[in-house]
C-alpha cells in the first residue's frame, strides 16, 4: 500500500496515488519552486538538481553577490545587507540599526 504524502489515504499502486493527488491535492503537486526562475517541482530533490544547473543562476554584474532571482530584494538603507523577505529586513534593522526603528 502507498500512502498519500498529503493525507491518510492509501492506494494499492502508483497510478491510483497519482490520480488521487491530481484530483484532491493539485495545489500540493508542485510545491517546490526554483528561486532563480520560478519553475515548480514535485519534490525537493528534483528542485535541488535543477537549481544547481539553472541557467538563471547567473550572477548580477553590478552586484555579483546578489543572484538574479524572481524574488524581490529588500536592502538595508544603512548597510550593504539584503534580504528576500521584508520581515527578515525588519528583523535585521531592529537588531543591527535600532536607531532606524520608529517609536
Amino acid at each position: 500500500m502507498i500512502q498519500c504524502p498529503y493525507c491518510p489515504q492509501r492506494y494499492k499502486n502508483s497510478a491510483h496515488i497519482h490520480h488521487h493527488i491530481a484530483a484532491h491535492h493539485p495545489q500540493e503537486k508542485k510545491k517546490f519552486v526554483c528561486v532563480y526562475c520560478g519553475t515548480p517541482f514535485t519534490n525537493k530533490r528534483h528542485l535541488s538538481e535543477h537549481e544547481h544547473h539553472c541557467p538563471k543562476q547567473l550572477k548580477n554584474i553590478a552586484h555579483p553577490e546578489i543572484p538574479i532571482s524572481p524574488a524581490p530584494i529588500y536592502s538595508c538603507p544603512k548597510c550593504a545587507k539584503f534580504y528576500t523577505r521584508p520581515i527578515s529586513l525588519g528583523s535585521h534593522i531592529r537588531w543591527s540599526h535600532p536607531e532606524l526603528v520608529k517609536p
